[in-house]
């Protein structure tokens, strides 16, 4: 503060004066600043309406900006020109306080000369007057209008409503009305009052809460909670219970597409046991024979074995009497050939261990069943897992593991249950007399030909053999054949006739039957007196149902495959794929049974490099992506056994090359409850850090959102899966979400999405 000092024996000026007016105004805006603080508020001024059309503000002081600004007189304000021009219509203006100072002029009688002292009457200013005048800002007139919008720096002390002819409504602004200190105190005296009744509540809630917070040690948490919908979900999914209702959460373990939006524009993944990047170029051509005239292989009717001599497995001999073939009345017959099973490897970087164990042995095969392979000219029907007694116990056979699911880190090979497959090879119609005979098979044979024992031809008529599986109770079943022959009449003799067969692994244990169907006046041997205990001769009169004898048999031979060798190597046409490839997939029919091995083996480019088997240890060697690698089979197995591959259409071979982005989103998961808050997990397996990225979002409606919180779990077993965790929180409310997954890779290396989770809060 500043205090002017006035002396008798000083000369004081005009300016020493004038300082004592700006002293105080200096003091009072700094009190009104420092202790008031009010920036742009109002203290007494009150607004009436004298007339129809006029406001008036009455006397009372603005606070603005460290000046007190006072205004003694009312002030009217004339809102004629703010009336609406429509009847009906009204319209809100904000009546603004704003400061101003006004000069204050008198007539005085001013020295002109010193010297004479002569004076004359002047005007001159005399004082300022820290007053403060009306200003209105309108809004838009209307039927419902809004109030102006105002700025910050604006003191509101009343908002006028007009309408076409008079004034409507005041409204004072409390928000910038100055509070006395005694209203302060009156105020605060309340707040201590409720102050301390809340002290006193809160430590009891305090003594409450302790004793919750010492049960809730005891109840789940939210992370426990996370995993029981996890199991849940698993389960539901696994019972199909309330599928079509929605539910809070989802799992989905990315064996299947029915959850992700494969067609959207956006897409750029593959749903193949899990979430995987897309290729960039895929090839897919036939295997073929590098040299089909190999003198160490036979291929019969396509199906490709190590040379081998043919030998009798099995013989009924010994028939003293004839069946005559045209003794029964015709009949059309109608079977279904069944084919022999696929098998799948896949070799190369881009081919990592599916972890979801428990999701393959629930639909493992159903979900191999829904999709296509790679095999031209084939729809293949639903093929699950079987239910029949034969193939539940193979099921359950340890050997039948790798037929599942087997999956190791960078090949992954894949075969299916059965020997031959539940999909229409062909469907094919016989007419004529029907006999055959069943039999137990012993031990595993590869079958290659049946000989009958003719006692007399007829004139006319081909001879067809079908040979087919049985039913656990010994009964031929027509939907099962494994492979039909023909012989020509002109090639039907008395004595022993030779039906050449496609060679067919039979399994031991199981019952097989053969047929024949002629129209021809034909006569077979047969025993009698039940000499061949393990099978029964049959006869069928509807095509359908077959009639069983509990004595007779025909006489028949088995002929079966005795392997020369018992290594063989089969070299194939070379892969080949511009650009280089970094994933072989071998898609073939055939079998590989339990002592032997079906192995493949590749060769790089050069003379010096060596052959290779499809194992893990030599998975890194395509991360030079080659464009070509010669390709073989060696074929490991005993004289009686060997694998066996099916050649033709359906042997397939596949190059291909993946890109270095992934995008993938899931179809719209409806929640069936609001929530705000959504949690998703991608467990994520084969990650390196310093090549790969991925990134989880949200889309609701239209607008995507990025996670609040994402944190990564390393499994401590396995170095290189992840768990990638993103909180979303802070979302609008929404009872639908769809996921979008991103991600990079810089290397041959790749991370795949083992399974999705996302979860509701």
């Amino acid at each position: 503060m500043k205090r002017q000092i006035i002396r008798d024996d000083v000369y004081n000026s005009g300016e020493d004066h004038s300082a004592h007016g700006l002293n105080t105004i200096e003091a009072v805006g700094n009190l009104a600043a420092d202790v008031a603080g009010y920036p742009h508020h109002y203290a007494a001024v009150t607004v009436s309406a004298p007339a129809a059309t006029v406001v008036r503000i009455n006397p009372g002081r603005l606070y603005a900006a460290g000046k007190v600004y006072d205004l003694d007189q009312p002030v009217d304000v004339d809102l004629q020109p703010r009336l609406t021009q429509v009847s009906g219509d009204t319209v809100w203006v904000a009546l603004l306080l704003r400061g101003k100072v006004d000069v204050i002029r008198q007539q005085r009688q001013v020295l002109i000369d010193a010297d004479t002292e002569e004076t004359d009457v002047q005007q001159v200013e005399v004082a300022e007057h820290f007053t403060m005048e009306g200003i209105v800002q309108a809004g838009i007139p209307g039927p419902t209008p809004l109030k102006p919008t105002v700025a910050e720096t604006e003191c509101i002390v009343a908002w006028v409503l007009l309408s076409n002819a008079s004034v409507a409504a005041i409204e004072m602004h409390p928000a910038h009305r100055v509070r006395s200190l005694y209203e302060v105190e009156g105020r605060l005296t309340i707040l201590e009052f409720r102050f301390a009744e809340l002290v006193q509540t809160v430590a009891t809630l305090r003594t409450d809460l302790s004793a919750v917070a010492a049960a809730q040690r005891d109840a789940v948490r939210r992370d426990v909670f996370a995993q029981a919908l996890l199991d849940i979900s698993a389960l539901r999914r696994e019972t199909r219970i309330l599928e079509n209702e929605p539910r809070a959460y989802l799992y989905d373990p990315g064996l299947v597409n029915d959850k992700w939006d494969t067609d959207h524009p956006m897409w750029v993944a593959r749903v193949a046991e899990g979430i995987r990047f897309e290729f960039v170029q895929l090839r897919d051509d036939r295997l073929e024979l590098y040299d089909a005239a190999n003198s160490d292989i036979v291929v019969v009717d396509g199906m490709l074995l190590p040379r081998y001599e043919e030998v009798v497995k099995l013989s009924v001999e010994g028939g003293t009497q004839s069946k005559n073939m045209s003794q029964l009345v015709h009949t059309e017959v109608r079977a279904v050939q069944r084919e022999v099973s696929r098998s799948s490897t896949s070799y190369g970087p881009i081919v990592t261990v599916c972890e979801n164990t428990k999701d393959w042995e629930r639909v493992g095969t159903a979900a191999k069943a829904g999709k296509k392979l790679a095999v031209k000219g084939e729809t293949f029907k639903v093929v699950g897992l079987s239910t029949n007694t034969r193939s539940a116990n193979w099921n359950a056979d340890p050997r039948s593991d790798g037929h599942k699911n087997y999956d190791v880190q960078k090949v992954s090979t894949t075969s299916w249950t059965e020997t031959y497959w539940d999909y229409v090879s062909e469907e094919f119609g016989l007419n004529g007399s029907v006999y055959g005979q069943t039999w137990l098979n012993s031990q595993m044979q590869i079958l290659t030909a049946i000989r009958l024992r003719f006692t007399r031809v007829g004139s006319s008529g081909d001879a067809h053999l079908v040979v087919c599986e049985c039913s656990d109770d010994g009964e031929p079943e027509l939907d099962k054949v494994i492979y039909r022959s023909t012989v020509l009449h002109a090639n039907l003799a008395a004595g022993k006739v030779r039906f050449p067969l496609r060679p067919s692994l039979l399994e031991p244990g199981r019952r097989y039957a053969w047929f024949m169907v002629t129209t021809g006046n034909h006569q077979i041997a047969y025993v009698e007196n039940n000499k061949f205990a393990e099978g029964s001769m049959f006869q069928m009169s509807d095509g359908a149902w077959a009639q069983g004898s509990i004595t007779e048999d025909f006489e028949f031979d088995l002929m079966g495959a005795k392997f020369l060798s018992t290594r063989t190597k089969i070299e194939f046409q070379p892969l080949n794929l511009p650009g280089g490839m970094t994933y072989v997939r071998l898609i073939t029919p055939g079998w590989a049974p339990e002592g032997t091995q079906a192995l493949w083996q590749f060769k790089l480019p050069g003379d010096d490099q060596p052959w290779r088997n499809i194992t893990p240890e030599n998975a890194d060697t395509l991360y030079a992506q080659p464009e070509g690698i010669r390709l073989r089979m060696v074929m490991v197995g005993t004289t009686d056994l060997s694998p066996a591959l099916l050649l033709g259409a359906t042997a397939r071979s596949e190059v291909g090359r993946t890109q270095g982005l992934l995008r993938a989103r899931t179809e719209l998961i409806q929640f069936g409850v609001s929530t705000n808050r959504i949690v998703v997990d991608l467990m994520i397996d084969q990650w390196v850090d310093a090549q790969h990225t991925a990134t989880v979002r949200l889309l609701i409606g239209a607008t995507e959102y990025t996670a609040t919180a994402v944190s990564i779990w390393q499994d401590p077993d396995k170095p290189k899966r992840r768990r990638l965790s993103a909180v979303f929180t802070g979302l609008p409310s929404t009872t639908s979400a769809i996921v979008l997954l991103e991600g990079t890779k810089t290397g041959v290396d790749e991370w795949f999405g083992e399974s999705l989770f996302v979860m509701a809060t």
